[in-house]
């Protein structure tokens, strides 16, 4: 099957600013992962709100200071897990360098597993498309 010329574009304006949109949000994500591993800090802050999800999975909003600047933060909260009411003490980690980029210790340490496989398997996945698409336009 070949493809005209209209779809051939269509698929060119469509998935070069997909693949550079994945390639840079990867690459952000990364950076700051590692900036966060390399600098890490250790707190315990207090939870200001609660902000509840239909999904089960609930937003923490969490404020702490450094260096007598006040950051603000957020974080995933399974309420079938763990619970926590407005003013309990939740473990956050900071990068030094960077308080802006912070988490919940839980969070990072959740987004450890799981992006050490983002990254090769949507390779992989890519790879797998483009393979695809040439066989048909081949």
């Amino acid at each position: 099957m070949k493809l005209s010329k209209l779809e051939k574009l269509m698929v060119i304006f469509l998935a070069v600013p997909t693949v550079i949109f994945i390639i840079y949000a990867v690459t952000i994500v990364s950076i700051r992962k590692k900036s966060l591993s390399e600098n890490m800090e250790h707190i315990y802050v207090a939870v200001d709100s609660i902000h509840n999800s239909v999904r089960g999975r609930n937003r923490l909003h969490y404020d702490f200071l450094v260096r007598e600047i006040q950051y603000h933060g957020t974080g995933t909260y399974y309420p079938n897990h763990i619970d926590i009411s407005i003013g309990d003490s939740v473990p956050v980690v900071y990068d030094v360098t960077n308080p802006k980029n912070n988490e919940l210790l839980w969070d990072y340490n959740a987004d450890k597993k799981i992006f050490s496989y983002a990254i090769p398997i949507s390779l992989l996945i890519g790879l797998y498309y483009i393979w695809k698409w040439r066989k048909k336009t081949g």
